[in-house]
């Protein structure tokens, strides 16, 4: 049994659990559309020096924070699919230890 790994994927769903409780609350009324809600940033590291860089980091901002609410809803299948992958990967952690 690797209890390092039993350890890292209760940690990940202490944190996808908790993030998904606040994306169901309060994630679903974000719009996008009104700056006092949220806003999203993008920060490009990979060719951040070129030119058109902080142009593009400009428009996906934009594009991130309009679409807002199919991101939230990508963020909380994800969560709710991260959970259950580390579930599993615990009980098949507790399966070893049982077998032997």
């Amino acid at each position: 049994m690797n209890t390092a790994r039993i350890e890292s994927a209760a940690k990940a769903i202490s944190e996808n659990k908790k993030a998904l409780e606040w994306l169901l609350q309060y994630g679903t009324q974000l719009t996008g559309r009104d700056r006092d809600q949220a806003s999203l940033s993008v920060h490009l590291n990979f060719a951040s020096a070129l030119a058109g860089a902080k142009e593009a980091e400009k428009i996906l901002s934009s594009f991130a924070s309009i679409n807002l609410p199919e991101i939230v809803q990508t963020a909380i299948r994800n969560c709710r699919n991260t959970i259950e992958l580390e579930r599993e990967a615990i009980r098949r952690e507790l399966d070893k230890d049982s077998s032997q």
